[in-house]
């Protein structure tokens, strides 16, 4: 890897540990991303996959019982790497993807189309793909549709973020808070126990004053 794809590489990866979203548990808002592109597209899988250093990881998954698969070229490693739609025909009949692992035994993939997860300062970490266990293409219409609900994932990385940091911001106003309140009461304790010390000499100094002014002369 040349020494400017290593640098994005490393860019592109910090991009996607921004997110703190690997190894999370499953979410509703991707899993049914997920339901839609496989129905959308009439495929038995589809895939949020996050593209790490050295595996893929699936935020959401239909199709698939495995949570992460090793990276290897091919599918969603070579997807990230273009702008659009990367789509296989027939994987079997492909010279650099008839050896993969994921066409060589189970799933067996045939067709494959995946489209970039790009984030908003422009890097692409990872795909929200389909796959059949046929030879097959998209139309034009579920092309169209894939390419929406990759960015609708996008989006909602964006508002998970956001909910993030603004819990997180909630969190250390909630801390600040417990903290001055703490420290006001305990200012407010030693006040009063000034106070009850003041109060407590003033009665014995009344006290001794009556006793000077009872002594008979």
């Amino acid at each position: 890897m040349g020494s400017l794809q290593s640098v994005h590489e490393q860019q592109r990866l910090s991009e996607l540990y921004r997110y703190s979203i690997l190894d999370t548990p499953s979410e509703s808002a991707f899993d049914d991303l997920a339901k839609l592109a496989a129905f959308i597209c009439a495929t038995p899988i589809a895939l949020v996959s996050l593209v790490d250093t050295d595996r893929m990881w699936f935020k959401a998954k239909v199709g698939l019982s495995v949570d992460e698969i090793p990276r290897i070229d091919g599918f969603c490693s070579s997807a990230i790497l273009g702008e659009d739609l990367r789509m296989i025909a027939d994987a079997q009949a492909d010279e650099e993807l008839s050896s993969h692992p994921l066409v060589t035994s189970e799933p067996k993939i045939r067709f494959y189309a995946g489209v970039p997860l790009v984030t908003p300062r422009g890097f692409r970490i990872g795909t929200l793909c389909v796959a059949d266990t046929r030879p097959r293409a998209l139309t034009a219409e579920q092309s169209t549709a894939l390419a929406t609900l990759a960015r609708t994932v996008v989006t909602q990385l964006e508002l998970r973020l956001l909910l993030k940091s603004q819990m997180d911001l909630q969190s250390r106003t909630d801390d600040v808070v417990t903290t001055r309140t703490a420290q006001l009461s305990a200012v407010q304790r030693i006040a009063s126990r000034r106070n009850l010390g003041a109060c407590a000499g003033r009665k014995s100094a009344t006290r001794t004053l009556g006793q000077i002014a009872d002594r008979p002369r």
